[in-house]
């Protein structure tokens, strides 16, 4: 899909996640990073790289448990190279391709006319099946 400059907005996106148990058993919490490209509408669009704080070292510590190398500094600034990366690569014309080889639809935003469009075609759908 090729887009305007006008039309995207590329940012960075965190989400936290269970790493593994701490000694206690509780969580520890990591997070994920991963660019977004948001369209005008509210359609928005995954890039595949993804950059973690917490990398497991395949070793254990004398109780047993996963030793984890805090990886946050690097990742954030790994993802923000991509970022660069991204904003760096429109054309002349000043599109950029989000091909389907790096990039995956998500949800749309909350509220937007994509997220909005999105529940009505839902309803259609379920209205036909259950017509016929």
């Amino acid at each position: 899909m090729r887009v305007s400059r006008d039309d995207v907005g590329i940012t960075v996106f965190s989400e936290l996640y269970e790493v593994g148990p701490t000694l206690d058993g509780g969580p520890i919490i990591g997070s994920e990073s991963f660019v977004v490209a948001w369209l005008r509408g509210g359609r928005r669009f995954r890039h595949d790289r993804t950059f973690v704080s917490h990398i497991n070292t395949g070793e254990f510590d004398d109780d047993g448990y996963p030793i984890y190398m805090l990886t946050h500094d690097q990742a954030q600034r790994a993802v923000n190279r991509l970022v660069e990366r991204i904003q760096s690569s429109y054309d002349e014309q000043g599109f950029i391709t989000l091909d389907d080889a790096h990039w995956s639809e998500m949800d749309p935003e909350y509220g937007s006319q994509a997220y909005i469009t999105q529940g009505i075609e839902f309803e259609r759908a379920l209205n036909e099946r259950q017509a016929g």
